[in-house]
């Protein structure tokens, strides 16, 4: 086990002075550049170099950083500094947020002292909120750990939510298009009172799993607290996979918007166990901001894309039958398909996935196996494997093009 630091200690050219916590995956420091410029440092315990899948996470990791820091994620998500192997152990230091809070600390401060957090500045709030998760899905980026404490406030009088918000701990957030390099050995990390259904069925999350648990967060921000606060875990089980969830009670101020009652219908969306019934980001932010409400089913009007793991991308206009032989454009794992595995339809221009019987292993939906026939969105994952098991082979990532007009 590598050493714990001290104060005093130097790494890398850095001087720790505070341990901040000591967890079961990362002991986390307060450090310091020879520049003056502070640091959030942590030492992972979790991968160790002794595990397979350690170099691949740190491939995994450099993906992920550098869609966020070549978009517009960086305005929504904390910077990485520095990434560095010492004594056998992994570390990465992040910008320290100075005289930032958490979400879950403003909420709680708000419930203290009532009137404190006007209806005004929850409501803009959760605009930049989602606008963050969105751009996170933009980039085929899924949190994966949403919850009050992962969304830190930065005082800032100059704009009117009277905080910058960053997005914080995605050590283990996923890539849609590229599988976890801890599959199969580990589980997926999520929060208990904010695990969406697919977490609990242990299904891979994906961006439809990020809009549940959002829709959670923003009932603590725009009404009158978490559904589930007095709920056992076993209670708040038995209810999300239930899809029962209680309607959202909007703080006073905000229940005389002309779109309350769109904006509470589009949360109780988010809280479908179906994730492919659950609206987009995207969609939720236009709600928000009073401009659209989401329709129950999206229009795929025009041709339906499915990128595999090795980028190569098919495309159709008609519908068709995908199996083994189909498959084999994706790669290797086209050999874990059935001939046949799953029919692509459309009907009335709306493209879904229609699982076939007979198939050795079962067509998953973001996670979920599709039972009869779903719509597909934009940034849908389909693969096959088993939930239960962990399995998930060949993820292809759908996307539609608008039909060529001749």
């Amino acid at each position: 086990m590598a050493r714990i630091l001290r104060p005093g200690d130097t790494v890398e050219g850095l001087r720790v002075s505070a341990e901040i916590s000591r967890g079961a995956q990362a002991t986390c420091y307060l450090a310091e550049r020879a520049v003056g410029e502070r640091v959030f440092l942590k030492q992972y315990k979790s991968p160790s170099q002794r595990v397979c899948w350690y170099r691949e996470f740190i491939r995994y990791q450099e993906q992920l950083r550098r869609r966020i820091d070549e978009s517009r994620c960086i305005h929504f998500c904390y910077r990485q500094l520095l990434r560095f192997e010492r004594e056998q152990c992994l570390f990465q230091g992040f910008e320290f947020l100075d005289s930032s809070c958490s979400l879950r600390e403003l909420l709680l401060s708000a419930a203290r002292k009532k009137g404190s957090l006007k209806g005004e500045q929850r409501l803009i709030l959760a605009k930049v909120l989602v606008s963050g998760v969105s751009a996170l899905h933009e980039q085929k980026i899924v949190h994966a750990d949403l919850k009050p404490e992962n969304v830190m406030l930065l005082p800032d009088s100059s704009i009117s939510s009277g905080y910058r918000l960053r997005l914080i701990d995605m050590d283990f957030s996923l890539l849609t298009d590229i599988q976890a390099p801890w599959h199969g050995h580990e589980g997926y990390f999520g929060t208990p009172q904010y695990f969406s259904p697919e977490h609990l069925r242990g299904a891979v999350p994906g961006t439809p799993a990020d809009l549940f648990t959002l829709g959670l967060i923003l009932y603590e921000v725009l009404g009158t607290g978490h559904p589930f606060t007095d709920k056992s875990d076993e209670e708040y089980r038995e209810a999300i996979v239930a899809g029962r969830v209680p309607a959202l009670q909007l703080v006073p101020e905000l229940k005389s918007m002309e779109h309350a009652a769109e904006i509470r219908k589009t949360l109780a969306a988010c809280f479908d166990p179906q994730p492919a019934a659950r609206p987009t980001a995207a969609e939720l932010l236009k709600v928000l901001n009073g401009r659209s409400t989401p329709s129950p089913k999206i229009p795929s009007i025009g041709i339906l894309c499915l990128t595999g793991p090795n980028s190569k991308v098919r495309r159709f206009n008609l519908p068709q039958t995908i199996g083994r032989n189909t498959a084999r454009v994706w790669g290797e794992d086209y050999h874990y398909l059935s001939e046949p595995q799953f029919q692509l339809l459309n009907e009335n221009g709306q493209w879904s996935v229609h699982s076939l019987p007979g198939a050795v292993n079962q067509t998953l939906l973001n996670g979920t196996p599709v039972s009869g026939k779903v719509m597909l969105r934009p940034g849908d994952v389909i693969a096959v494997g088993n939930p239960k098991t962990g399995v998930c082979r060949l993820p292809l990532t759908v996307e539609f093009l608008a039909p060529i007009l001749k």
